[in-house]
This record gives C-alpha cells, structure tokens and sequence, in this order.
C-alpha cells in the first residue's frame, strides 16, 4: 500500500486541478458561482473523468503509472496521455505514437463540435480524432486520417466499425495540414464535415467530406469526451470550439 501512497497522491491532486478548471470555465464572471444547467452540463462529465483518473491507482503495478499519471498541455489545451509509450511530449506539439484525452469534456453526449487540428503526418502515419467517447476513449466517433506519400485519406469509425477510406482532394500531406472536423452527434448516425482548415466558407458544398453525400459515418458516440490516437505523427494544436456549419 505505501509503495502506491505517492501514486495516488497525484491522482487527488489531478483531481483537484480539473475540478477546479471546470468550475472556473463555466462560472459567470461576476464573482458568484452558479450550479445552473450548463455548469453540471459540463462539471459532471469531468468530475468523472477526473475520477477515473484517480480510481486507476489501485492498480497493483507500477509500469502504468506513467500512461495513467502523466499529464499536460498542447497549445494550452489541457489533456490526460492514456498511452505514452512512444510519445514525446512539449508545450507546443506531441509526436510519436500515442493517446491523450482532453480535459475539457464536450458539452453533452448529443453535442454538435468543431475540432481544429494542426498536425503533420510521417508516411505510412496516422492520426486518430476521438470524439463522444467514454472516459477510456472507446465507444465514440473518430476521424482516422492516414497519409500514403503526399495522399491524405480520411475514413470514419464509430459502434466497432469502420468506413471505406477517401482521399481529401487538394491537401498535400508531406506538409503541416490544418482540418477543420464538424461532428453533429445529435444525429444518427452521426452528419459529419471535414473543411481545409484556413478555409472561412464552411458549408455543406464547400466540405472535403461530407458524411451525408459521400462515406457515411457507422454509427454514433456514446460519451463526452475527446482525444486523439497518433502513429508517426505530430500535433501542433488542436482546439475544441462550436459546430462550424448550422442545420437549417
């Protein structure tokens, strides 16, 4: 038990820290806390996942300390690695192979997303967006894009199955590439968009993919949380904001 006592030690204080991050996101500004609809909206999902984290020392070894433990920022987004073996980790990017979950959970399980990310991808890579997971990563929708020379290719993956693949017209994947991903959870299965991320037109004609015109997403999550998977990849930035493109 003692040889586990620090372990768990930074667990609470993980605890502590995302708790306290929530709250302070969702607050009003005007000094006074409110636990209205939105505030438990948000504070729940991470009260869990923070739970988790900390529940996770009771393992009987060591040798996961590091996946469960290590923590950090990525262009000031906060995250938790669950799979750090092969991944190196700075302020400003992450590469390597590996997994992190955010610490900023989505709003609710149907919400509607836009995630931006700015990565680069080694041939043979890939890069994994998980979004709607649960707090181990699973059960949600994600992007699963791959590179094969200066192809880019993107498939959807959701309820343990996987679509066909299709190339992104236009993007040259030897260089730094920036997507735009719209994930509208609130339908099943799930209407999903990919713009170029510099692109400021995003509409339903303007989209690379578009899951409702060309490979359909499998299914839907089931979760609040976000992530991404990396193999011989890099991630610059990637940021959690509204749904690019509104129903009508």
């Amino acid at each position: 038990m003692a040889k586990i006592l620090p372990s768990i030690r930074s667990r609470i204080a993980n605890f502590i820290e995302i708790t306290y991050l929530t709250i302070d996101a969702v607050r009003p500004r005007k000094h006074q806390y409110s636990l209205g609809d939105e505030v438990m909206k948000r504070l729940v999902p991470a009260f869990l996942f923070s739970l988790s984290v900390l529940t996770a020392a009771c393992g009987d070894s060591d040798s996961n300390d590091a996946a469960v433990v290590a923590d950090g920022t990525l262009d000031g987004t906060a995250y938790i690695v669950t799979d750090g073996a092969a991944l190196e980790r700075t302020d400003a990017d992450l590469s390597g192979s590996g997994s992190v979950l955010f610490k900023n959970p989505l709003s609710e399980i149907g919400s509607k997303d836009n995630f931006l990310l700015e990565f680069r991808v080694d041939d043979g890579g890939s890069l994994e967006l998980l979004t709607h997971t649960d707090n181990a990563g699973k059960s949600g929708v994600s992007a699963i894009i791959t590179r094969d020379g200066t192809a880019l290719s993107l498939a959807w993956a959701a309820g343990g199955e996987t679509s066909d693949k299709t190339t992104l017209d236009g993007i040259d994947a030897s260089g730094t590439i920036k997507l735009a991903i719209d994930i509208h959870n609130d339908e099943t299965p799930s209407h999903n968009l990919v713009w170029d991320g510099n692109s400021t037109a995003n509409t339903e004609d303007n989209a690379l993919i578009n899951s409702e015109d060309d490979i359909a997403s499998p299914g839907k999550g089931s979760g609040t949380f976000w992530g991404l998977t990396l193999s011989k990849s890099t991630v610059l930035s990637a940021i959690l904001q509204a749904a690019k493109f509104v129903e009508e």
